[in-house]
């Protein structure tokens, strides 16, 4: 898929963003749709042969961030971007 993967982010995964000013109620949220994003880009090389950029893979997690946006209605303050 042409990702570069860092020594570090491979051997502890669960630390990836944690540089990032996310607030702690969304910070396994993010992880876990980046984990789903890629293995959706995944699937789709292997399957239909369509290669995906990491912009795409961002691009679908803000997009399932922000179709669950119902789940921080009352976190909203937090989640400004």
């Amino acid at each position: 898929m042409g990702a570069n993967c860092h020594l570090d982010w491979c051997q502890t995964p669960w630390q990836i963003g944690n540089n990032l000013s996310l607030p702690p109620q969304v910070h396994l949220d993010v992880i876990l749709l980046t984990m789903w994003q890629i293995w959706k880009a995944r699937n789709r090389l292997v399957f239909y042969q369509q290669s995906s950029t990491v912009a795409d893979i961002l691009r679908g997690v803000i997009s399932d961030l922000d179709s669950w946006s119902c789940r921080y209605k009352t976190k909203k303050t937090l989640l400004h971007a």
